[in-house]
């Protein structure tokens, strides 16, 4: 009784956008089942809270089928009713931006249009900011040392295979020797923008030992 008087109760609030089957009864019905909820452990009482629970989803089917029948029956008495105008606009929550006004006073037509008056609006271009220039691909012209690709190479781990082909580092280290100056090329081919070079390493690939032949690796 004193804890009643001295805490203060929620207030009810206007909530907009709620949902058309929604009524003062089923807000009673809710109120009720969380006071219920909050007086303690529901294993104390769980035949009351079931009851209130049962009754609080029993009406909100009712109200959902009911609204849902008067939304659709609409349509037998006026064809351009409710019905008509959801079908023919959607619902109200449509994710698409509206379209605005540009400083000609043309109208954007799309997504990108929007979004480009949106944004050269809040983030005007800087005048005196330089304009960067278009490049290609960055070509890499250093030339590698078989001692570079080593060092690479032997960072890897043994079972780890860099390629979908299943060679591992371990291959690669045991014919190191008599393939380190194919595989030096094929490094600096692979970071050169070369077109082709892909037939190169299918090449190499074939030429391993162990893979063609019946040979097994050194």
């Amino acid at each position: 009784m004193a804890a009643d008087r001295s805490i203060p109760k929620k207030r009810q609030t206007a909530i907009t956008g709620r949902s058309p089957w929604w009524s003062p009864v089923l807000s009673t019905l809710r109120q009720n089942l969380v006071r219920q909820r909050r007086r303690g452990p529901m294993s104390t009482d769980r035949p009351a809270y079931n009851k209130l629970k049962n009754e609080f989803l029993t009406e909100t089917r009712n109200h959902k089928r009911a609204a849902w029948k008067c939304f659709a029956g609409d349509l037998n008495e006026n064809p351009w009713g409710k019905a008509f105008s959801w079908a023919k606009r959607g619902n109200s929550c449509n994710s698409m931006p509206s379209t605005l006004s540009g400083a000609d006073g043309s109208q954007t037509t799309n997504c990108r249009e929007t979004a480009d008056l949106v944004f050269s609006t809040f983030v005007p271009p800087d005048p005196h900011g330089e304009i960067p220039e278009a490049h290609g691909p960055i070509q890499y012209k250093d030339e590698l040392s078989p001692d570079i690709i080593k060092n690479a190479i032997w960072k890897m781990r043994t079972n780890s295979a860099p390629g979908s082909d299943g060679i591992t580092a371990g291959i690669i280290r045991k014919a190191w020797m008599p393939l380190r100056d194919i595989i030096t090329n094929l490094f600096q081919n692979c970071l050169s923008p070369t077109a082709g070079y892909h037939e190169r390493i299918r090449n190499v690939i074939h030429e391993l030992p162990g893979r063609s032949g019946g040979n097994k690796t050194p």
